[in-house]
């Protein structure tokens, strides 16, 4: 495994170093080719795109949102080993549409969630703007809500996605994988607003293109109104990636985030995501957002006029999920 993955994370107690760690196996190498986890009785929420066709997914997802026919399509394609036939292709037609997304509204709140979903970018890929999205809203609405610039209360909101990103042009797109968060104590921006705290590795993690790419991201809520022992988590083809909690080595914390390095640094003072525990985590959001000023920011040129990408095997679970478990031959 490559080194630059495991990051170490003071406990919270300050007693010594944990190494971040997954559970093995997860819950997907019971369910070969994902056959039958949405009947798991750990598993929120599932879905293979292999039923029906996409006016049928407005009867299991809450939102979907895509202004024309050719933005939300069923594709031929799949994951290696999961043996389906069929993938959600998602494009974007900048400046003339910014993409489409399915949100799902969950049943309940959850204080820890899991969410997993395979993802292929084109061989000749373009940049983004926002991607998949875990979070709460209070009240549960069955629609995404903005709140874009504006911090939240601690008894609103938290959303958090996991995001390739160019960094003005820096990384070749689709760029690297990154989280972009928003809750009550997130450091203010420039002019004096409030937009989602970035947090990545110091040594980037490419985004993948012309290839399936399992990735799953975790978030554990804090289990008391003063405590900071909240918790966010990402795993990529089952490889633990970034692991944040109270104690994990930092840069410094700017209104732009902070990232996190392979030695030195200071303590992260932790995710008090919330201060009120009726704030919940509900909704999962599969999120194909582009925008012209967000490719324009990357500086680059010869970039595609469409930006296109295909989503599959989408699990959402109150424990580690894991990558699909490829089927027997």
């Amino acid at each position: 495994m490559n080194p630059s993955l495991l990051i170490l994370a003071l406990s919270a107690a300050g007693s010594g170093l944990l190494m971040a760690a997954d559970p093995v196996p997860g819950l997907a190498a019971r369910y070969p080719g994902d056959a039958g986890i949405a009947k798991d009785a750990k598993v929120v929420f599932a879905d293979d795109f292999e039923i029906g066709d996409v006016a049928a997914l407005k009867q299991r997802w809450t939102e979907v949102n895509g202004k024309t026919d050719k933005i939300l399509v069923l594709a031929g394609d799949s994951p290696p080993g999961s043996g389906g036939k069929h993938a959600l292709q998602a494009t974007a037609h900048p400046p003339a549409d910014s993409g489409g997304h399915l949100y799902k509204k969950l049943d309940r709140g959850y204080d820890k969630l899991h969410a997993r979903f395979c993802v292929k970018f084109p061989d000749k890929p373009g940049y983004i703007h926002h991607f998949v999205t875990l979070g709460g809203y209070r009240p549960a609405t069955a629609w995404a809500q903005g709140g874009a610039g504006d911090r939240p209360r601690g008894d609103d909101r938290i959303t958090v996605g996991i995001e390739p990103f160019g960094e003005n042009g820096r990384h070749d797109p689709p760029g690297i994988w990154n989280f972009y968060a928003y809750w009550h104590e997130m450091k203010i921006s420039a002019g004096n607003r409030y937009w989602g705290n970035a947090i990545a590795p110091v040594t980037p993690l490419k985004v993948p293109a012309g290839k399936w790419q399992c990735v799953e991201m975790m978030i554990a809520l804090n289990t008391a109104p003063d405590k900071s022992d909240g918790e966010l988590a990402l795993w990529l083809d089952g490889q633990p990636a970034m692991r944040i909690a109270k104690g994990t080595p930092r840069t410094a914390w700017t209104g732009l985030g902070f990232t996190l390095p392979e030695k030195g640094g200071e303590p992260f003072e932790g995710f008090r995501w919330r201060h009120s525990m009726d704030l919940q985590l509900n909704f999962f959001w599969l999120m194909h957002y582009v925008t012209q000023p967000a490719i324009d920011r990357n500086n680059r040129e010869g970039l595609p006029a469409e930006t296109r990408v295909w989503f599959d095997n989408i699990v959402v679970a109150t424990d580690y999920i894991g990558p699909v478990a490829a089927l027997k031959p």
